[in-house]
């Protein structure tokens, strides 16, 4: 059930059924010592049948439009995180180099976007160094197309190609075929590629088909070794389910897109047993875990620059004035304002220095996006 401003909805309930007790004990009370009015009471149902008819079909109806209301909205809740949850697998937060949300493979392949090989064994080191965090894997990921040599049919909408390292399942957790069965990223030879059950659909591909890859513009032979039963989708949460996935070994996506070393993107699984535990009781865990690496990924040089720039009376002018001329409905209004609020108390606030998207939470779970600045 979803919660109501923010109070669980077991909280309401009880509260709810608290005060229909505490009602009706009074009424009974009242009965009992004042039997007149109890007798009139009583008198007037068979007396004014059509009123009393009304006011229980008033009741039924109300009671009928308020129960619809929660369960279809918590039916749809339900049905849009079981999506996201299939899509985004263990993928908790994603370390890039840019702010997130700009592509929907997650991450630029422009050469300034890669972390190299020692920058992303140094993020990967201080990941894992955070006790929330079980595990932290490097991917390459690029914009794709391609053609099933074997029943030609195309694909070049929303597909994204993920260059996956052997132990991808310990960040994913297992991928699994259309049939049930256990896939390994691992066992991928150099000319073999999983796909997401969407884009096969699409392609109406199958295992042992050809296809002709074209990855960033680099184009490729690869077949099918199997079809995923989801896509490969951690950016979900910042623009729906419309990734069509495509999973190779990282050695090959190297070789074809020429890119010999380094990374464009970072993956992090947090502890726990997979879904909503691993946020912990009402998301904590996740927002510990994004508000650490923020501080911890953010250039110490850079935050003190930023810090100066707003920190001048004609910045300060203006952040007040955006904030004082946003709505209750602006997203910008809580940045503002808590921006305001640290410049009032001169405590620097290291955070405001990253850019953060791809929003994971127990209503909207998407892989956190943190970016990381050198």
């Amino acid at each position: 059930m979803s919660p109501f401003f923010g109070i669980p909805s077991l909280t309401v309930a009880g509260w709810m059924a608290a005060a229909v007790a505490v009602l009706l004990v009074g009424l009974l009370l009242f009965a009992a010592v004042n039997r007149v009015l109890l007798k009139m009471a009583l008198r007037n149902i068979p007396r004014r049948r059509a009123q009393t008819v009304l006011i229980l079909f008033g009741l039924m109806l109300a009671t009928l439009i308020i129960t619809a209301s929660l369960s279809v909205g918590d039916t749809l809740n339900y049905s849009l995180q079981s999506i996201q949850l299939r899509q985004i697998g263990g993928v908790d937060e994603a370390i890039t180099k840019q702010p997130g949300g700009q592509f929907v493979q997650g991450a630029s392949t422009a050469d300034s976007y890669f972390f190299s090989d020692a920058q992303a064994a140094d993020v990967i080191q201080r990941s894992k160094a955070d006790p929330n965090i079980a595990a932290a894997a490097g991917v390459i990921t690029a914009p794709g197309s391609m053609i099933d040599t074997t029943t030609s049919q195309s694909s070049s909408e929303n597909v994204a190609v993920f260059g996956v390292p052997a132990g991808f399942g310990d960040i994913w957790g297992t991928l699994r075929s259309r049939g049930g069965s256990s896939l390994d990223a691992g066992a991928l030879g150099s000319g073999e590629v999983y796909i997401g059950n969407q884009l096969a659909d699409t392609l109406n591909a199958h295992a042992g088909d050809g296809i002709q890859l074209y990855v960033d513009g680099h184009v490729t032979n690869v077949t099918v070794r199997d079809v995923l039963d989801t896509e490969v989708n951690p950016s979900i949460s910042g623009h729906g389910p419309i990734v069509n996935s495509v999973l190779m070994p990282i050695a090959t996506m190297r070789t074809v897109i020429g890119h010999a070393t380094g990374y464009n993107l970072i993956f992090l699984r947090n502890r726990g047993a997979g879904g909503f535990d691993d946020l912990g009781p009402n998301g904590a865990t996740g927002d510990e875990v994004t508000r650490h690496f923020r501080v911890e990924f953010t250039d110490p040089q850079a935050a003190a620059a930023l810090w100066t720039y707003l920190s001048t009376p004609s910045i300060k002018a203006q952040v007040k004035k955006i904030h004082d001329q946003a709505s209750f409905l602006d997203p910008t209004q809580d940045f503002t304002s808590n921006t305001i609020f640290a410049l009032t108390l001169r405590t620097a606030r290291p955070d405001l220095n990253c850019a953060a998207s791809w929003r994971r939470s127990t209503s909207d779970r998407g892989a956190r996006s943190i970016s990381w600045s050198s």
